[in-house]
């Protein structure tokens, strides 16, 4: 299927460099000289990508970005500019905008990036056609549109605004290698999440290696993340690969971060910005090409100024945050809740009278 791209900038060789690109790429591009011409052509029929330029005569590109986000319209827009400031590219990217990029345009570049947000595209159809089938279904109003990242193995079930911010937090992470956090009460599924941002990403055929940091004692969490080498302590009787070579061109989530011992935490830190480790017991520096995903339910500011977890290792972890709310701050998720577990079990229904109960319960522990 071919896909309709819109290039918006008001320099005639950016445009025509696009547009044989494009062409030879067997798109089919649509250029327009500014955002107002844009617009109309938008309306008229939307496009399965567009690429702007920053700076346009009349509407900027990032007002017209602005304006796409307003209408609930999720198309993925490129944002292209010869005039690269971090202020620019951090509005950028909290509008909403797939990626930034500077001019001079490195079409190769730009190749990968056309070509991961033109799947993104087609995911969002997808995510569009479930929603109304489950709509259809239930009869509930349709949620906004969220990211094909939410249907990913495993499911996560939720249509309030609380988790579609989730949802396209998971998107937006899923296409690239940032360290996140996933912030949540015990039971709010950030397990759930992890998977889901492995499963959409560039790693998903990689192993996803899970590891509870506050359920082992230092020495085994050590050996469990590092391995060890045979002796190395009391009952190593064979050489063994920890997560992060197991993993390697996977995932490790370490659950509970905030519970690892600061000895450990000088590891993990190396381990993040050299990608470098030894087994327990071993001389050996060892590579592992892994992203690393974390998850808590405690404070970590509050564990830093107690000088119980590292400053420096939380802005290395801390580079992209995910805030999962509890059960009781989205109740309007229960009967989509109910639907999916009651779905298990052929031929059981839910009266109102215990659907109001469950509305009415606080739900601790999630």
């Amino acid at each position: 299927m071919v896909s309709k791209i819109l290039v918006i900038d008001d320099e005639p060789g950016v445009c025509f460099a696009f547009e044989k690109f494009l062409k030879a790429e067997g798109h089919s591009p649509l250029i327009c000289a500014n955002a107002e011409d844009a617009l109309t052509r938008i309306a008229a029929q939307p496009p399965d990508l567009i690429i702007t330029d920053l700076r346009l005569p009349g509407m900027s590109g990032m007002d017209l970005l602005e304006k796409l986000k307003s209408e609930g319209r999720d198309i993925p827009v490129i944002m292209i500019t010869a005039h690269g400031t971090m202020k620019a590219a951090v509005q950028a990217m909290r509008l909403g905008a797939y990626e930034y990029l500077v001019k001079p345009i490195d079409l190769d570049e730009a190749k990968i990036h056309i070509d991961r947000a033109l799947e993104t595209s087609r995911k969002n159809r997808e995510m569009e056609k479930l929603q109304q089938e489950l709509t259809d279904l239930y009869g509930t109003p349709a949620a906004p549109a969220a990211p094909a990242q939410a249907a990913a193995p495993p499911t996560i079930i939720g249509k309030t605004a609380a988790m579609q911010e989730v949802y396209k937090k998971i998107g937006a992470v899923s296409m690239s290698d940032v360290t996140v956090i996933i912030h949540g009460e015990s039971g709010t599924g950030k397990e759930l999440v992890a998977r889901a941002i492995h499963f959409n990403s560039a790693r998903k055929n990689g192993p996803f290696e899970p590891i509870n940091c506050a359920s082992l004692p230092e020495t085994l969490l050590e050996s469990e993340l590092y391995g060890h080498e045979k002796g190395a302590f009391t009952g190593a009787l064979r050489q063994k690969r920890g997560k992060v070579e197991i993993a390697n061109g996977g995932t490790v989530f370490l659950d509970e971060i905030g519970d690892i011992p600061t000895t450990i935490q000088v590891k993990l830190l190396r381990f993040l910005e050299e990608k470098k480790f030894t087994r327990v017991g071993g001389n050996e520096h060892l590579t592992a090409n892994v992203r690393i995903l974390a998850a808590t339910n405690q404070s970590l500011e509050e564990k830093i100024r107690n000088g119980a977890f590292r400053e420096d290792l939380y802005y290395r972890l801390n580079v992209v945050a995910i805030h999962l709310p509890p059960l009781r701050e989205r109740r309007a998720d229960l009967p989509l809740l109910v639907a999916h577990f009651l779905s298990r079990h052929e031929g059981q229904e839910i009266t109102g009278e215990a659907t109001e109960m469950l509305l009415r319960y606080d739900w601790p522990g999630n």
